[in-house]
């Protein structure tokens, strides 16, 4: 992925600008334990679409990846993290 510090900031501030940031900033002992596993080009989505503001479009340019991978990726990080809060 690109460095963060050469994609044009949609926000004056991110959220976090790479996943290890992100990976600090999670509280949630049993989010943090899910994302740490994983796979880091997931967490980079995450980083881009979510705190980033990035579409869907717009990440899979940064990535040079196809615009499904990106939706496929991103759903099932959603999957797992729902699936994760019925658990409690």
């Amino acid at each position: 992925m690109q460095d963060m510090d050469s994609i044009k900031e949609k926000d004056s501030e991110l959220f976090a600008r790479d996943v290890k940031e992100l990976l600090d900033h999670i509280g949630d002992k049993r989010i943090y334990e899910l994302l740490k596993e994983t796979e880091h080009q997931t967490l980079e989505i995450l980083l881009l679409s979510t705190w980033g503001g990035y579409s869907g479009r717009e990440v899979a340019k940064i990535m040079g990846m196809a615009e499904q991978t990106i939706y496929t990726k991103r759903n099932r990080l959603r999957k797992k993290l729902k699936n994760l809060s019925k658990i409690e």
